[in-house]
């Protein structure tokens, strides 16, 4: 065996570097497709996240209609919320309506109206167009069905991503291709990638803006691709602006943080450090304008729950962020996986090796391990607070808003893995957890 994968290693190492890709790409797109494509499978019930909004805004965008707050939804909305139901479980599914009858709109959640407006319709109308293709490919397949196919898509891409930035930093192809494994196989990539969700690009949108923020501190990139990402990435969902906090939050300490002539990396000058974060703020802000302006009159319509600022209780989600960054923390019948945990904290160790217990790892690497550890723990409060200033409303933290950061640890795992039995060992969780994911199929 070990003759065998030593033998591919040498033939893979030998192809140009395009096929290389080409070859992690393809990998990584069909684990993504097939852990996916089985739980669109099993679970065909609304996703409780509001899946049943995002159903509307991207039939309509299927048709060039743009999703405004305050519209009410279409036939198809109504009828997945009354034939598919809701819930995350096929054993607890509630119906709303009456499949196959056309009932009022006050009968359907917030009295027929949707809320996806709130968001931008990037992922909307790209998502329509992938789903229109995959139907084109295979005739017959629902909507729905081949809107939830394209989270492997973005789900693929993130994989490559997140494949991309291990190896551009951290040097090792065996661990760039089996971390992003280790993380597809996690419930909570699963639960949010199965669903139609603004979510779904999560691990594509974090990986991006880190590795555009570390080659930049490195000194390998320029600071425009930065300032492009994050502005992209608030683009596509105003939470992912938390992953271009996370990287303001390492290029700020790689300013301000004591350092000797010889550590690696540039030092990065204040303009150069809160450019990419204007940027974000700059679209963020423009769109919330521009979606205020279009929406709809809609008496009584309230989506979250009502709630002001209350900086003591926001610290209570210190852990919610950890705690939910690898499970879908959903409250389910089935068996909980294991792995999530013990990814979670094998992840966090490695965190503060590299931050703190590591001196001979490299003065980027460290800096960044320590934002990252601050984003992680701050996460939680940020979004409680974020809420409850710019809408108004009480939110807890979600897993899904959190995913954004996950690229953090996969990265200091890569760096502190320098050992031949430590690397195995990560090929060997990779297998089991994935084939757990596709053979249990648990929420959690």
């Amino acid at each position: 065996m070990t003759g065998l994968v030593n033998g591919l290693r040498t033939r893979a190492a030998a192809l140009p570097r395009w096929a290389q890709w080409l070859l992690v790409a393809v990998f990584m797109m069909v684990l993504a497709g097939v852990v996916t494509a089985r739980y669109v499978h099993a679970h065909p019930a609304l996703s409780p996240i509001d899946e049943y909004n995002y159903v509307d805004a991207v039939d309509k965008a299927t048709r060039g209609i743009l999703a405004r707050e305050g519209q009410t939804v279409d036939e198809l909305a109504r009828e997945a919320s009354s034939c598919r139901g809701f819930g995350m479980e096929q054993t607890e599914v509630t119906y709303v309506g009456r499949c196959g009858i056309d009932e009022p709109l006050a009968t359907y959640p917030w009295d027929g109206h949707s809320t996806a407006g709130i968001h931008s319709p990037v992922y909307y109308f790209s998502t329509a167009w992938m789903a229109q293709a995959i139907m084109t490919v295979v005739p017959g397949l629902s909507l729905i069905t081949a809107a939830r196919l394209t989270g492997a898509i973005w789900l693929g891409l993130g994989m490559v991503m997140l494949a991309y930035l291990i190896r551009r930093t951290a040097g090792s192809w065996w661990l760039a291709v089996w971390i992003p494994v280790v993380v597809c196989a996690m419930p909570g990539l699963r639960v949010t990638n199965a669903y139609i969700s603004p979510d779904a690009p999560n691990l594509l949108c974090g990986s991006a803006v880190l590795l555009a923020a570390l080659l930049y501190a490195r000194g390998q990139w320029p600071l425009w691709p930065l300032i492009a990402i994050s502005a992209v990435v608030t683009l596509v969902k105003f939470q992912n602006s938390f992953v271009v906090i996370a990287a303001f939050l390492f290029l700020a300490w790689t300013r301000i943080a004591p350092r000797r002539e010889d550590d690696d990396g540039r030092r990065p000058g204040w303009a150069a450090i809160l450019v990419p974060p204007a940027a974000a703020l700059v679209v963020g802000l423009g769109w919330m304008r521009m979606k205020t302006a279009l929406a709809l009159p809609s008496a009584g319509l309230v989506g979250d729950p009502q709630g002001g600022v209350d900086l003591t209780g926001s610290l209570y989600y210190i852990d919610d962020s950890l705690q939910g960054l690898f499970t879908a923390n959903w409250p389910a019948s089935t068996e909980a996986s294991f792995f999530p945990t013990l990814v979670l904290w094998g992840g966090i160790a490695t965190l503060v090796s590299v931050a703190w217990l590591h001196p001979g790892r490299g003065w980027v690497e460290r800096r960044f391990a320590q934002s990252g550890a601050v984003s992680l723990l701050g996460i939680g409060p940020a979004v409680n607070i974020a809420f409850a200033a710019v809408f108004g409303s009480a939110v807890a933290m979600q897993p899904r808003y959190a995913m954004v950061l996950i690229p953090i640890l996969a990265l200091t795992t890569a760096w502190s893995l320098d050992r031949r039995c430590l690397r195995i060992a990560v090929a060997v969780l990779a297998v089991a957890a994935y084939f757990y994911a596709v053979v249990s199929l648990n929420v959690n």
